[in-house]
This record gives C-alpha cells, structure tokens and sequence, in this order.
C-alpha cells in the first residue's frame, strides 16, 4: 500500500469511520460489490466478475453510465483491499481497511491519482470526489449497524 502523505490534497486524500459494527459487518459490504451502490453515492452500479480476490476484474457504472473497468490490486481477506481503474495516463486508486482497535471497529477509504495525469485529475475529480467521501463512509457505517441489529 502506497504511504499516506502528512496532509490530504486531491491528489491523495482519506477518510476514517468508527462504527460499533464489527470488522466483518463492514467487510461483508466491502465484498459484495453489487451492493456497493447501496453506500457508494459516486457511482450507479458495480460488478465483479468471478470471486472477490486478488487479481479479480469488474465495472463500476458512473452515475453518467460510463462504464470503467476495475482490478484488485492487493488483498488480504477480511482486512484489506484495493482496486485501481486506468486513466488516460495514469490511474485511480482506491484503498479499503481497516485501522488497529480496541473496543471499536475503524475503517479507512483512501483515495490517490497516480501517473502523468494525475495533476490533471486532482483538478478534475479530486476536490468532488473529496466531498463525497464523508456521507458514504457514514452510510456504509448505518448499513454495517443495521445489518448487525437485523
């Protein structure tokens, strides 16, 4: 995983979320990619084909019905993943775990632009993106409580 930088920008930038759900709450919803869009206001749909691994492929659906491809990059079964999407000289990377604890659960979504372009994309993306990142990670946190009242 990429070393975080002292201070966020939009080119690189995180969010962290405490939730009493446990790990694997938040971790079921990680998993299951059809789901994501239940908690993720960013975007329309997502598939994966096959299992949810390291190296597995799928689409994420914008909310402009683009279709953008999408890798597994590093996982770790119930701890982390990341996925990354090409861009035009570059790509998008985005980063899912979870922080050590003691009596809460603490999860982290991080964000970073990398290659040639990725100036251009900070510019483009980053600051709405940035925006955004806050009431998902809270609705992806409601979502792990109720399922684990259910």
């Amino acid at each position: 995983m990429k070393k975080r930088p002292t201070q966020p920008s939009n080119k690189h930038f995180w969010m962290e979320q405490t939730t009493t759900a446990p790990p694997q709450a938040i971790w079921k919803q990680w998993a299951s990619v059809s789901t994501w869009k239940a908690w993720d206001t960013g975007l329309k749909d997502a598939y994966l084909e096959g299992a949810f691994e390291l190296g597995a492929k799928g689409y994420i659906l914008t909310l402009q019905n683009q279709k953008i491809p999408f890798e597994i990059t590093s996982y770790e079964e119930g701890k982390q993943f990341t996925y990354a999407t090409k861009l035009p000289l570059g790509r998008l990377v985005v980063a899912h775990y979870f922080l050590p604890h003691t009596q809460a659960t603490t999860f982290v979504h991080e964000v970073w632009l990398e290659g040639f372009s990725a100036p251009f994309f900070a510019l483009l993306l980053g600051r709405s993106f940035r925006k955004m990142l806050g009431p998902v990670l809270i609705t992806l946190q409601q979502i792990a409580e109720q399922d684990e009242l259910s």
